[in-house]
């Protein structure tokens, strides 16, 4: 993949917010906690992690 493509697809899932997400679910960054929510977005959507 090209680096302009590799950029385009970044900013297109960081836009969308989809990169935080990953990177919150692999403790890269820390969890949004809302009143002891302590739940990640895909457990939130009901998907396991295997």
């Amino acid at each position: 993949m090209s680096d302009e493509m590799a950029t385009y697809w970044f900013n297109y899932l960081y836009e969308r917010g989809l990169i935080h997400e990953v990177l919150r679910e692999e403790g890269i960054i820390a969890p949004l906690e809302k009143d002891g929510d302590k739940k990640t977005a895909s457990e939130k959507r009901g998907e396991k992690n295997e």
